[in-house]
């Protein structure tokens, strides 16, 4: 597998907290990487504060991104495309595979058009439903049509797609974790408990991740304040800040508006990489989700992740969760946006902390068995082998 070279053509930096497909990006980096594949990463980063080009050669590896300004309007952001296909020219002659996100037309319409070109086959990855309502049906179904395979996130995307194509050419590439970097340690347990100032026995509920209205943050905050209403020693730890001034929830207000200031903790946005570090010091780890259509497309690498720290998990029952989430087993289920179902759960978890470690390490388990990158790199390379072997 080291002598196939692929191109990678991303919507999102390897690098960073993860928003805008950045979670998809880093996780198939870490496969790639796991299994010493050779490939050229070309990635937008769109939340940048300037203009810039990195450029970063590591081994055999390069990794290129393109930074452009948040600020800039849609349209101008689209001119990017053109030395987008420019510096992809520069990897294409060396590649075997182009493998492209397909959720930003200005990566997937330049990988079909390369492919064409090269006669390299073509995979789109695929992490939702077409989201911008700019792109005509025609585009996007040539789009699917035209690739050599889709990759999809979830079931929900399996079928989505079956609609258009064959079955035979999606294949089902779920989100995965190193769980050698995800598991749980007791020094930082302690050590971000000290920084925080934070009781050991005090039971910490954790959120962490977007306050897009669609992540149901303040479903978890008003399920909290009825926790505390008859629990003592417990506090909310949120891990995130505002990305999108007008889509996002301004949560801090709502804190201050429910009196709960006392009580939550919030920790501010964190690199992926800290993650770890500060899910260590947790008792529960909540994915409070509510039921749209973004939610029953998504497979939330913050699930995966939460489970792999052998921690009880609580998450809505949307999506691709009540795949990974058998309830009162490996973790809990709730009514998504139900605060009365999410109360009832972490009240039953408080009262019976004996579930902490028993359910913690059902999780753990269930990760390492079905959602390791060992384990979907694996799955990868086989379907990689016959990608290329029908292609010669």
């Amino acid at each position: 597998m080291k002598d196939i070279r692929i191109l990678y053509l991303a919507q999102a930096s390897h690098k960073g907290s993860g928003i805008g497909g950045g979670a998809r990006v880093k996780n198939t980096i870490n496969i790639l990487n796991k299994f010493q594949y050779k490939y050229g990463l070309i990635a937008y980063d769109f939340y940048s504060k300037k203009f810039s080009i990195d450029l970063e050669n590591n081994n055999s590896n390069t990794n290129i991104i393109i930074h452009i300004p948040q600020y800039l309007p849609n349209v101008i952001k689209s001119l990017f495309m053109i030395p987008y296909i420019f510096i992809s020219l520069f990897y294409i002659k060396k590649s075997q595979v182009i493998l492209s996100d397909f959720n930003n037309i200005l990566c997937s319409l330049p990988a079909i058009i390369l492919g064409k070109i090269f006669n390299i086959p073509v995979i789109l990855d695929s992490i939702d439903t077409k989201l911008n309502k700019a792109i005509p049906d025609l585009i996007y179904n040539y789009l699917i049509k035209e690739s050599t395979q889709i990759y999809v996130i979830s079931h929900y995307l399996f079928n989505h797609f079956s609609k258009v194509v064959n079955s035979d050419k999606i294949f089902y590439y779920p989100i995965s974790v190193d769980t050698d970097i995800f598991k749980n340690n007791n020094e930082y347990r302690f050590e971000v408990r000290s920084e925080i100032d934070c009781p050991d026995d005090t039971i910490l509920i954790c959120y962490a991740g977007s306050f897009t209205s669609y992540e149901g943050v303040s479903i978890l905050i008003s399920a909290f304040k009825k926790v505390i209403e008859g629990a003592h020693n417990v506090k909310l730890v949120i891990i995130g800040k505002i990305i999108w001034k007008n889509k996002d929830e301004n949560v801090e207000n709502f804190i201050f508006d429910q009196q709960l200031e006392k009580s939550v903790i919030f920790l501010g946005l964190k690199q992926h990489e800290e993650m770890p570090k500060y899910l260590s010091a947790m008792d529960i780890l909540c994915c409070p989700k509510i039921d749209c259509e973004i939610n029953r497309a998504a497979n939330p690498v913050k699930v995966i992740e939460y489970l792999s720290m052998a921690k009880p998990v609580i998450a809505s029952s949307v999506g691709e969760i009540p795949i990974i989430i058998t309830d009162n087993v490996n973790g809990f289920l709730v009514k998504p946006g139900d605060v009365e179902d999410l109360y009832n759960k972490i009240i039953f978890l408080i009262k019976d902390r004996s579930l902490f470690s028993k359910v913690g390490f059902e999780a753990r388990n269930s990760i390492i068995n079905n959602y390791d990158h060992c384990v979907i790199g694996d799955k990868i390379s086989n379907n990689l082998l016959k990608i290329l072997n029908r292609s010669n």
